[in-house]
């Protein structure tokens, strides 16, 4: 772990050499420039955190061969671009922390076949459309968050069988509307529908 020690420069592509590497934790310092897709030789990498950073670009494609990777955090940097269709390739995945970026497109319907995930924060980018009606094959998630996009339409009905969702964040989405699945009412412990036109429960 190198966090929170100013560190400067880009993310070094030597890092891919490092094969025996399950964590990577480089959150919390000055680095900037692109993702080195070299990181994708990092075959048992566990979990990659580089939240609070300068980093640049899209997300790299060669991020998706990471199977065995369970936590991605790449938390407030200034990453844009859409989400690569690879990382469907992230079966393992169960903690998905991508929000205050400025990533664009439409919320990726792929990651519905991402079945182990418990924690999605696609919050705070510059996502459009509607929320995927795949996600209903998510149903170990506790926490999505989707909060100050441009999303539109409704939260899907068939997201009902979120059956353990306990913090939901929809909020500053202005044209997003409609109702939520009432199997959420007596189990939801968080729940941000401000600034949007969301009505309740049905």
């Amino acid at each position: 772990s190198a966090q929170r020690n100013q560190l400067r420069g880009t993310v070094p592509a030597w890092l891919g050499n490092l094969s025996r590497l399950t964590g990577l934790q480089l959150s919390a310092n000055m680095l900037s420039g692109r993702l080195p897709n070299s990181l994708k030789a990092l075959s048992v990498l566990e979990r990659l955190e580089l939240a609070k950073n300068l980093l640049t670009g899209s997300i790299p494609a060669g991020l998706g061969e990471l199977r065995k990777l369970n936590g991605l955090n790449l938390l407030e940097n200034w990453l844009t671009g859409r989400l690569p269709d690879s990382l469907r390739g992230l079966t393992a995945l169960q903690y998905m922390e991508l929000s205050n970026n400025l990533i664009t497109g439409t919320i990726p319907a792929f990651l519905g076949s991402l079945h182990n995930l418990t924690y999605l924060h696609l919050g705070l980018n510059n996502f459009n459309g509607t929320l995927p009606d795949s996600y209903k094959a998510l149903t170990a998630l506790n926490t999505i968050g989707v909060e100050v996009n441009a999303l539109v339409g409704t939260v899907p009905a068939s997201w009902g069988s979120m059956t353990q969702l306990q913090h939901a964040w929809f909020g500053a989405n202005v044209a997003l509307g409609g109702c939520m699945p009432k199997t959420w009412s007596g189990k939801l412990k968080e729940l941000d529908i401000g600034s949007t036109k969301i009505t309740g429960f049905c």
